[in-house]
């Protein structure tokens, strides 16, 4: 999805997932998922800016 697309309010940076689970997922839309899990558990690692 472009940013332009979404429909948010904000976006931070912070919280978009990192370039190896987003490309794990681009390269396969089947391995959605895994991507789900493994940007879940990226935010996890951050509490503090979600």
């Amino acid at each position: 999805m472009k940013k332009q697309d979404a429909k948010v309010a904000l976006r931070s940076k912070k919280i978009t997932s990192s370039a190896e689970v987003r490309k794990y997922y681009m390269d396969d839309a089947a391995h959605w998922q895994v991507f789900q899990r493994n940007y879940n558990e990226e935010l996890l690692k951050q509490p503090e800016v979600l």
